[in-house]
């Protein structure tokens, strides 16, 4: 993960990084990778009174088993240490740990049976995490998706090294495969025998994992792209067709739908779209769009269609840049939604239409493009939503939500996006269903449910978002 995740994580996770208590044996901490994550399992605990309960946690699944015999642990603000309400943040984090398949070192709980807890974590050198971030293993470099090495447990292909040589070529013989399958990803050539200094020479195809070809192009002595590159669809057909000196794109480039129809088509030179108007086509051959570019960026109108014809929606671009009304509309003609730009960004009001011609949406932007309030209506023209900020973007005032029929549902009110004074929900019949007091953000004063009857269903008293007693 780069640098700048692991500064986030600081806030909520790698605050972990210390002993929970400071004459805590420590716990030899266990290199994996998570691969992922459950934010709405449970486990069996015990409560104050040794009385089995079921508690909710986040169980994360580890590319490895631990020491207490699982690929699982659970995750829970109070096992890791983490606030409260910086848990979704950490879980957000988490998730991005996820995505990138970082190799990490975590200590964990002692066993209860197979189940252990997540108490802390941190980023593994190549010294601790061994294997998972070793890049050549048993006579594979295993790579990234950008053919860059990386660790066999991150790695989306591998390369038998060392790599054979080709005299009549004078290049080294690249064949590179998937590391889940491993079939061809890759066929060509590079002009280094560590491969990681070297560039792209002579031919190049790559390949579906099923072995279909997926790309080829062909690279000059000094890693150029030079001439027609093509690129199929699974089913083998031409999507795209371009051409290529000193590796700029040159003349016409071209792509197709899967029943190889034409899709659209631009002019380069030096890498540059020629200036003019350029068409699309949609998978029948009927006109689906026009744009204008001048100097390589949208200059002029942009509009779409229908396959009848009839106009879907048009803007206007100066120098790259979205100005103006933007109206859409529906296959019938009428308007779907209005927009404004100015200088590529929302401004004023943007409405939205149900078909019926009723409005289905507004949110307002001020000069700056912040989003400073947001409402709905349903196709019956009843208010269902209501929502506005400051131009901070923080929540202010009040925000309502109604049901369809126009009974009120929900009432909160804001003051720089903390709630301050009652929280009011309703059933659909009107009956009041809760009610709860804030003060600068958390419960203060009096919580009261309702059954959909009237009768009372509960009350707890609340101090600066702490529960005072029971609740009735």
């Amino acid at each position: 993960m780069p640098l700048k995740h692991w500064k986030l994580l600081s806030t909520a996770v790698l605050t972990l990084a210390f002993p929970l208590a400071l004459n805590a044996t420590p716990r030899a901490d266990h290199p994996t990778i998570i691969v992922g994550m459950d934010i709405s399992a449970s486990y069996i605990g015990k409560d104050s009174q040794q009385q089995p309960e079921l508690r909710r946690a986040v169980l994360l699944e580890l590319s490895n088993a631990h020491r207490c015999g699982s690929n699982e642990v659970y995750l829970t603000p109070e096992s890791a240490g983490i606030p409260t309400e910086s848990f979704s943040q950490a879980l957000e984090e988490f998730q991005q740990l996820i995505d990138e398949q970082t190799p990490l070192l975590l200590t964990l709980s002692d066993c209860d049976g197979k189940r252990a807890f997540f108490e802390k974590v941190r980023a593994c050198t190549a010294q601790e995490c061994g294997e998972l971030t070793a890049s050549l293993v048993d006579g594979k470099l295993y790579l990234d998706e950008r053919y860059a090495p990386t660790g066999k447990g991150q790695a989306a292909y591998f390369l038998s090294m060392p790599m054979n040589y080709d005299d009549g070529q004078k290049a080294w013989n690249a064949k590179i495969f998937y590391a889940e399958s491993g079939t061809l990803r890759r066929d060509y050539f590079v002009n280094a025998k560590d491969f990681v200094s070297g560039k792209a020479v002579h031919a190049s195809k790559t390949f579906y994992p099923d072995g279909q070809v997926r790309h080829s192009v062909r690279y000059d002595s000094n890693g150029k792209r030079q001439g027609e590159a093509l690129t199929y669809s699974e089913g083998g057909v031409v999507i795209k067709r371009s051409n290529y000196l000193d590796d700029l794109l040159e003349d016409r480039q071209s792509t197709y739908h899967n029943n190889g129809k034409l899709a659209q088509s631009y002019d380069w030179h030096q890498g540059q779209r020629v200036d003019g108007e350029y068409l699309e086509y949609d998978e029948d051959g009927k006109l689906a769009g026009r744009i204008t570019y001048r100097a390589n960026l949208p200059d002029g109108p942009i509009v779409s269609y229908y396959p009848d014809g009839r106009i879907k929606d048009r803007g206007q671009f100066v120098a790259g840049k979205k100005v103006g009304p933007s109206p859409s509309y529906y296959p019938d003609g009428t308007l779907e939604s209005t927009v404004d730009y100015v200088d590529n960004q929302p401004q004023g009001w943007q409405v939205q239409y149900h078909p019926n011609g009723k409005v289905k949406q507004k949110q307002f932007n001020d000069e700056h493009g912040t989003q400073r309030s947001y409402a709905l209506w349903n196709e019956q023209g009843v208010h269902t939503l209501q929502w506005q900020w400051d131009e901070q973007h923080r929540e202010q005032g009040d925000f309502k939500e109604w049901y369809d029929n126009g009974q009120l549902k929900d009432h909160k009110i804001y003051k720089d996006a903390k709630l301050e004074g009652p929280v009011v929900t309703w059933y659909e019949n009107g009956q009041m269903e809760s009610s709860t007091d804030y003060q600068d953000g958390k419960e203060h004063g009096w919580m009261r449910l309702w059954n959909k009857d009237g009768s009372l269903q509960s009350e707890c008293r609340y101090q600066a978002g702490a529960r005072q007693g029971a609740c009735s």
